[in-house]
């Protein structure tokens, strides 16, 4: 019987003020996502581990490369939502190849503070 307005989103469990804060977290990355592009988070990642941009993009077994790519992966896929198929062409690999260095890029990313930074900077 208030006049209270209350955040509801069917896909985030938690009270009203828990839903608006991640309501406009997610807006925020959302926005900053849209201002940055696949070369660009190529580029330095590529930066971060101190290899080539375009190694990235032919392939390669040495592991510092195969950790870069994992790492860009699970950061672009997975934290930033872009879509597999466009980085699997911005990469030359399979999509499925994406999916795989994702999931292995989970530890990668969060062991790497500079790849994390990069997410933290598209938030400000």
């Amino acid at each position: 019987d208030t006049d209270e307005y209350l955040a509801y989103d069917a896909r985030i469990l938690g009270g009203s003020d828990f839903v608006e804060r991640i309501q406009e977290e997610t807006q925020s990355l959302s926005t900053a996502i849209k201002s940055v592009s696949l070369d660009d988070l190529i580029r330095q990642t590529a930066q971060i581990f101190a290899i080539e941009p375009a190694s990235l993009r032919h392939g390669g077994k040495r592991n510092e490369l195969s950790d870069a790519r994992a790492g860009l992966c699970y950061m672009t896929v997975v934290k930033l939502g872009f879509n597999g198929a466009s980085l699997s062409r911005a990469l030359n690999i399979s999509r499925a190849g994406v999916t795989m260095a994702a999931r292995r890029g989970e530890k990668i990313f969060n062991s790497t503070p500079e790849l994390l930074r990069i997410i933290d900077n598209l938030r400000n």
